[in-house]
């Protein structure tokens, strides 16, 4: 049995095209754990504000988690805790682990992702540092910590 040369090229661009767009292998959300710790230890109850251009979210009281939306764009953190001086941290996006492999086989879908920022993606776990020093702090580690 012969296969036609246009058969080939559409089953071969179609593999191609089956890595997948971030957004939809792993949706436009992602889950941010935050931990607040200040001079003397563990800042625990801590209220916090994760926002980017997409929206924002709230943590109501750290340690926990929240889910904020994929963006190309820095995450912002805002934390506050009475007693405390509020703390600041932004966080940088990386491309999304799905992304590369994207790139790699030449996705369709990469460019769907660059666009809408679901290519994108924050640490999973952040530090923000409480009642240290004043300032703002931009690290773009996989465990990112800051002074604020």
């Amino acid at each position: 049995m012969r296969l036609s040369a246009g058969f080939i090229v559409l089953g071969s661009i179609a593999a191609l095209s089956l890595g997948g767009c971030a957004s939809m292998v792993d949706g436009g959300m992602q889950t941010v754990a935050v931990k607040t710790v200040g001079p003397h230890g563990a800042v625990v109850a801590a209220n916090c504000e994760l926002m980017n251009s997409k929206g924002s979210s709230f943590v109501p009281a750290t340690p926990d988690a929240a889910k904020v939306y994929r963006d190309s764009q820095a995450l912002s953190i805002v934390c506050n805790k009475a007693g405390l001086p509020e703390a600041k941290l932004t966080v940088k996006p990386r491309l999304s682990k799905v992304d590369v492999a994207n790139m790699l086989s030449a996705g369709i879908g990469q460019g769907i992702d660059m666009a809408d920022g679901a290519g994108y993606a924050y640490p999973s776990h952040v530090v923000v540092h409480m009642g240290a020093r004043p300032g703002l702090a931009s690290i773009n580690e996989p465990k990112t910590e800051a002074k604020g």
